[in-house]
């Protein structure tokens, strides 16, 4: 994938690919600290739920469709986006 944002950087926006490596140095650098964080932020959690599912949720609350499908659960709900559900209520209905 470097290799495409390169070719794209270099003809399309006219940096040089010394810009876009440092830009690249610069990402990899922020995301080694940020990944340290989370880790150690996902080890102290302990809910009912695990670790991890919790973050997993917040970033993507359609990820747990399958969970919920196979659980036997048949409400019609709402969500919102946020990973919320609320009852009908005029919104696109999904069966969960």
């Amino acid at each position: 994938m470097i290799g495409e944002v390169t070719y794209f950087a270099t003809n399309s926006l006219a940096l040089t690919a010394a810009a876009i490596s440092t830009g690249v140095a610069i990402k990899t650098a922020i995301d080694a600290v940020t990944d340290l964080i989370m880790g150690t932020i996902v080890d102290r959690t302990h809910t009912k739920y695990g670790k991890a599912r919790p973050y997993v949720l917040a970033g993507n609350p359609d990820v747990d469709y399958p969970n919920r499908m196979f659980r036997g659960s048949n409400k019609l709900v709402c969500r919102n986006g946020t990973g919320a559900e609320k009852p009908l209520d005029g919104c696109v209905h999904n069966s969960v």
